[in-house]
């Protein structure tokens, strides 16, 4: 693996078990402010100790605003009780509707935080390794590691193109309407290429002997030692006993 700090280094599996502790601690514990006290400092701490506080914090904010704002006015809106917490000309957020927005805004923290800094901390290629050494087929796996690159290779593409544009004396900056507008020339030839790069990737694939039977050699093979064991062992047992303690003392 490559020299990396802390959580990056970790075997990814052991990596996503902590998530998913995370994220399912979140979302059966009764206390609604888990989500805020715990699970965020702590996000906020690992990603500071790993070096990717500042990429962390810009993910994590903007997808936060926009779901904190949506399911605040849906929540505050459109709740059945008739408690106005307050209002303003034809809006009214009701006191219950508040407190269930604050309860799944919580919940949402715990998921979509442990989730967000697993693979801002993971390298996907590693993890493909992880989940093929795990049993995962390979075709499986690969289709997986496809589908989490899909979004920043267009989001790559789309900019390279906007470029391009601009090298050609489109007009890209200004306001909404004059985005809005360069926009648009932009959706056909990231389609066209995207089709394109799809056709070529499968030369590629089938080039390295991609659909061979047999066993594969990996040029670089993650593996899990003491300290990811432990770390994976003791998220596990502490959900164990979180689940027993919720559901049977």
């Amino acid at each position: 693996m490559n020299s990396k700090s802390c959580l990056s280094k970790l075997y990814p599996v052991s990596k996503l078990t902590a998530a998913l502790v995370i994220a399912l601690t979140g979302v059966l514990i009764q206390w609604d402010l888990f989500g805020y006290v715990v699970v965020l400092p702590l996000l906020f701490i690992l990603a500071a100790a790993d070096g990717k506080l500042k990429s962390f914090f810009v993910k994590m904010y903007g997808m936060l605003v926009f779901l904190a704002i949506t399911i605040f006015l849906i929540k505050g809106l459109f709740h059945s009780s008739e408690d106005i917490l307050f209002s303003f000309w034809i809006i009214k957020i009701k006191t219950e509707g508040a407190r269930d927005a604050l309860r799944l805004i919580s919940r949402v923290i715990s998921i979509a935080g442990a989730l967000l800094l697993f693979f801002e901390t993971t390298d996907l290629e590693d993890f493909m390794v992880s989940l093929v050494k795990l049993g995962m087929p390979y075709t499986a796996a690969y289709i997986f590691l496809s589908t989490l690159q899909i979004v920043p290779d267009l989001i790559k593409r789309s900019k390279t193109i906007m470029q391009a544009q601009r090298a050609r004396g489109i007009e890209t900056e200004g306001n909404v309407l004059v985005r809005t507008k360069a926009f648009i020339p932009v959706i056909s030839p990231l389609i066209i290429s995207s089709i394109t790069e799809i056709e070529d990737r499968v030369i590629t694939l089938e080039s390295r002997a991609f659909s061979v039977k047999g066993k594969r050699i990996f040029l670089v093979e993650p593996r899990a030692g003491k300290v990811d064991y432990m770390i994976g062992g003791v998220f596990l047992l502490a959900f164990v006993i979180f689940l027993w303690m919720r559901y049977f003392a």
